[in-house]
């Protein structure tokens, strides 16, 4: 009994957290598609408008998007509390487009990445699918880890 109690209240706490991290994203999501700058919290927050799309939560995996709306900006970092653990973003765009990222076990993610005209995805060095669609690149395997990301 003591068993399925703690997993009610741990599946409550992470719907919870999932919920508000949810409605946060979508708000600054909302106010970047309007053209309004995110405050200096939001921006650290959430690494400058990287939005997380959070997936039904499983025992076996947890799925997340990572979608970059990076704007002007030339580079972010940042973590992103979730109830798995900690997901850390760094990215810049040069020449290239490079993102390095960790997500927590049990979680896995799904890669849109911006198109910058050159369509080449490589994670780990590694040339990988990825399929263009609108101004993103959709990055095939989902990936569990920590991994570098380069758009070439």
């Amino acid at each position: 009994a003591k068993q399925k109690a703690d997993a009610e209240a741990r599946a409550k706490a992470e719907a919870e957290a999932r919920a508000k991290a949810e409605a946060e994203a979508k708000a600054i999501w909302e106010n970047a598609i309007a053209g309004k700058a995110a405050t200096l919290e939001e921006a650290e927050k959430f690494t400058a408008f990287i939005m997380l799309h959070v997936g039904r939560l499983a025992d076996e995996a947890w799925p997340i998007a990572i979608a970059l709306v990076a704007g002007t900006l030339a580079f972010a970092e940042g973590k992103i509390p979730t109830p798995r653990g900690p997901i850390t973003l760094a990215w810049k765009r040069a020449e290239t487009f490079s993102l390095t990222f960790n997500v927590p076990p049990k979680t896995s993610a799904r890669l849109e990445l911006p198109a910058t005209g050159k369509n080449t995805v490589f994670v780990d060095g590694v040339k990988v699918a990825a399929t263009p669609s609108g101004q993103w690149l959709l990055v095939t395997e989902e990936l569990t880890g920590k991994h570098t990301v380069e758009v070439r």
